[in-house]
This record gives structure tokens, sequence and C-alpha cells, in this order.
């Protein structure tokens, strides 16, 4: 692995029962490389992506992100580190947006509510929602929750971003 690369697939099989969703995958991302991957429904491309984050677990072969082996031990290392924003959001609706975007920066990097909140309210300006911080998702169109969904993500201020 070249230590430019920020993930690679060596070789990576996943299956579903008899379903081959990701066969023998050899892929090299290098880091602030943008990458798209098409394809059409079912061709593996969300479970390429979960596989990044340990949110599926593979059959065969090896990916390193972040200069890291994905396995059990070294998951948490590899969440920390990456971002997702999830098909569906996954927002938690009984939650304001500012308290969906301070959650994780509060419990998870241990940042103060104050800075938190400054951080969240700052990615919240950049998507153009500022004034939606004390809505709830439900209250927000589909764009706007997406648009939380990335600014949520960023607020982790992860080495990568996976959508």
């Amino acid at each position: 692995m070249s230590e430019k690369n920020i993930i690679t697939f060596n070789n990576v099989d996943k299956w579903y029962g008899n379903y081959h969703a990701l066969k023998n995958v050899n892929l090299s991302i290098k880091k602030g490389e943008r990458l798209v991957i098409c394809g059409p429904s079912g061709s593996g491309k969300s479970t390429l992506i979960r596989c990044i984050n340990g949110l599926e677990k593979y059959d065969h072969g090896e990916i390193t992100v972040a200069g890291h082996s994905l396995n059990h031990k070294e998951l948490h290392t590899i969440r920390g580190q990456v971002g997702m924003v999830f098909q569906h959001f996954n927002l938690f609706p009984h939650m304001t947006v500012l308290d969906n975007l301070t959650l994780a920066p509060r419990r998870t990097l241990k940042m103060s509510k104050d800075d938190a909140e400054h951080l969240a309210r700052d990615f919240l300006d950049r998507v153009h929602i500022g004034h939606q911080a004390d809505k709830f998702p439900g209250q927000l169109s589909g764009g706007q929750q997406q648009r939380v969904a990335i600014a949520r993500s960023l607020c982790m201020k992860p080495s990568i971003l996976l959508f």
C-alpha cells in the first residue's frame, strides 16, 4: 500500500447467501481523491461503502483505511476518521437539528457544549440552513434533511467522508 492511499481494497468478496455482492474488489483511493461509484440497484455500491466503516463484514480479502487494517480491534479508530452520510439520513427525529449535530462531538470528541454548538452552527451556515437549527428533522424538506446529515458528518472532522 502506498502511504498516499487512504483506502485500499485487496481481493475483497462479500456474499449475501448465494448472492455475490462484491466480487474480488481491488481498489485504491488516494488521500484527497474524490471517487464516484456508479451502478444499477443491487450492484454493491452501498455494500462497498458500508464495508469501509465496518457496518458490513466482508467475507474475503483485506480492507485498509487510513493505514489501519479493517478488523474488530481497529474498528473504533477507523470509525473516528470516517464520516458517513446515510442514504436515509438517520437523523434523530426527537432531537432538534442543532442537537443532532452536537451529540457526537460532545460525546465522542468530548467538546464543550458551546464549542460543539459553534461548530454545528458554522456547518449549518455552510450548507445554507443555519436558520433551521431549532427545528426537528420532520419539519424539514428531504433536501434540508440531507444537508443536516452532511453537516452532522462534517462536525466530526473526518479524514474520509462517505456518501
